[in-house]
């Protein structure tokens, strides 16, 4: 019983405002240290303004088979104990005082299996383990994959270009007076290149570069792949979005979003890493503001703090 009670497992903690996936203090503990630091967790003060969820103010706990016990706030003033499985299955188990799960919790330490007397949820076709398991909160260009939506874009309205053109010069051969028609086409190739080029400054912007960022967490990092910068968003004068809104709501793949800092400093963040509903969530804390382009450039050196 001695080598198991010095037996380590994963735990790490969770705030209010956390994201899916986001945690913090992430480090291997024994039970009781596991149970001290519960104790140090201010249960009290995370209730305020609680929103109830599998993600939300806990103290997680990695099985060794991949299988996750969650200390969490629950409703009236409970507390409950999350545990899945490692076929995603997810049990529910809730408590007064938090005090009475350190028995289940020393037992997971022990046995590593799910704890006798909890209730089976029924999460079939649920991704319930997106709220257990660590989440990846880097963004770039080749991994949001927005680029190549951006082509396939372009390359549907160039069809449409020239399926228009050609019609009108079949319909021309047989009314040369329509003449005028014309501008169309025209105007649509306009309009194209506009979009040609808006999409390249977006690009050369965005490409080599890494977004890290989370919503629960005051420090992100952008910058090259190589070495990203830091920033606080406690530092953070307001964050500026410019771009055109879609048709049904959000903004377009070709938006920026200008984060101004206190110093003077500012970066210009291309959503062809991230979408930008995505990103003004993660610095909901900030001042939001709607810039007057509709295609918003990337200005010259704005992609890099200066």
């Amino acid at each position: 019983m001695e080598g198991e009670a010095q037996k380590r497992l994963i735990t790490k903690v969770q705030y209010k405002n956390f994201e899916p996936g986001e945690f913090t203090d992430r480090q291997p503990r024994t039970a009781e240290e596991t149970i001290h630091l519960i104790e140090a967790f201010p249960w009290q003060e995370q209730r305020d303004h609680l929103h109830i969820g599998l993600t939300g103010p806990s103290v997680s706990i990695e099985g060794a088979d991949g299988d996750f016990l969650k200390l969490a706030l629950y409703y009236n003033d409970k507390f409950v104990l999350y545990y899945v499985d490692v076929n995603h299955h997810l049990y529910s188990h809730s408590f007064i005082d938090y005090h009475d799960a350190y028995p289940y919790i020393r037992t997971f330490f022990v046995n590593g299996a799910a704890p006798a007397g909890f209730k089976d949820e029924q999460t079939l076709f649920q991704h319930v383990s997106v709220h257990f398991k660590d989440q990846d909160f880097s963004y770039t260009i080749g991994r949001s994959g927005r680029f190549a939506v951006v082509i396939a874009v372009q390359c549907a309205a160039l069809l449409g270009i020239l399926i228009c053109s050609a019609a009108l010069l079949i319909a021309l051969g047989r009314q040369p007076a329509a003449g005028y028609l014309l501008i169309l086409p025209a105007i649509l190739a306009f309009l194209w290149t506009w979009g040609v080029a808006v999409a390249i400054n977006h690009y050369q912007a965005g490409k080599n570069k890494v977004l890290v960022i989370s919503r629960g967490k005051d420090e992100f990092s952008y910058g090259p792949l190589s070495g990203p910068e830091t920033f606080n968003k406690k530092d953070i004068m307001d964050v500026t979005t410019y771009g055109g809104h879609r048709r049904g709501g959000g903004y377009s793949i070709l938006t920026r979003v200008q984060i101004n800092f206190n110093d003077g400093r500012s970066i210009d963040i291309s959503c062809l890493l991230i979408p930008q509903e995505k990103l003004v969530a993660k610095l909901w804390n900030s001042t939001q503001r709607i810039g007057s382009l509709r295609y918003a450039f990337i200005p010259a050196g704005a992609a890099s703090p200066f």
